[in-house]
């Protein structure tokens, strides 16, 4: 529903509702029409009971996740959308920040910068969820190696280098206090990049009183291969943890630390870990 609102004579007032999918959207706000090139800004509200419940309108596969509110101050202006002020919940998890979009850039720049003073991990299951829409397969070692070799080949085909190439991006998360299940760890960040057509997921850290875990992922599509780095370092890290978001009632505990580098150049991304070179110390 598109509604005008009367206001002064240089203000156009305009508001829209949305509701489909057990999700919906309103956007309130004005156009000053006394600029050259005017300004566009609106409050967004939007809400919905899982993410994935929009898959068939957006035609890609969102993660099972809610429910979810969003509010924050969406502006449009010559080259560049913004959101600022956001307020996104997931579940019991809170994050605050902004995002930006410029198109002015070539290739298009985003950024996006997030903060919470807690997250909880159960508030983002992961367990039989695929990016690619890949159907559920049974769970034995033959099964999870096709499903691993198929999701490798959708993910280079989705992250192409013209795809990479396309748009640079600028995700950063802080947060506080990480929250496993019933598990209180410490602080969390998280970077990711894409830029000159290279992805690059970390790092990716997490304290807990004692220990620390942190990651880093590198990923390049090149003309005829496709390079890859992986780096894991893990330091008196609890296991208990990690056993727990595998089976919540494992009653285990003890300590463990790991560094894994491993690099490689292969035809396919399937083959990354098979044929990588590095080292892998516990």
């Amino acid at each position: 529903m598109l509604s005008k609102v009367p206001c002064k004579r240089d203000l156009f007032s305009a508001s829209l509702a949305v509701s489909a999918a057990r999700s919906q959207l309103q956007l309130v706000g004005t156009l000053n029409r006394t600029k050259q090139e005017p300004d566009l800004e609106l409050q967004l509200k939007a809400s919905g009971e899982r993410l994935d419940s929009v898959n068939h309108l957006l035609r890609v596969a969102m993660p099972p996740w809610g429910p979810w509110t969003a509010q924050g101050r969406f502006g449009i202006a010559p080259g560049v959308y913004s959101v600022d002020e956001l307020n996104l919940a997931m579940g019991s998890s809170l994050l605050q920040g902004q995002g930006k979009l410029e198109t002015a850039f070539n290739p298009a720049r985003l950024t996006i910068n997030l903060a919470a003073l807690q997250i909880q991990l159960d508030d983002f299951p992961m367990a039989g969820w695929s990016a690619t829409q890949a159907p559920a397969m049974p769970n034995d070692s033959d099964s999870t190696r096709k499903k691993a070799v198929d999701t490798s080949e959708e993910i280079q085909s989705l992250l192409s280098v013209q795809t990479l190439r396309s748009i640079t991006a600028h995700l950063s998360v802080r947060v506080d206090s990480v929250i496993a299940g019933k598990d209180r760890l410490g602080s969390g960040a998280l970077e990711a990049k894409i830029g000159d057509g290279r992805a690059v997921i970390g790092p990716a850290s997490v304290a807990m009183q004692g220990g620390t875990a942190k990651a880093l992922v590198m990923y390049e599509p090149r003309e005829h291969d496709v390079q890859t780095n992986m780096t894991i370092d893990v330091d008196k890290f609890d296991y208990g943890v990690l056993a727990r978001r595998i089976k919540p009632a494992a009653n285990v505990s003890g300590r463990f630390s790991l560094h894994m580098d491993v690099r490689s150049i292969t035809p396919r991304l399937s083959d990354a870990l098979k044929h990588g070179n590095g080292k892998l110390d516990f």
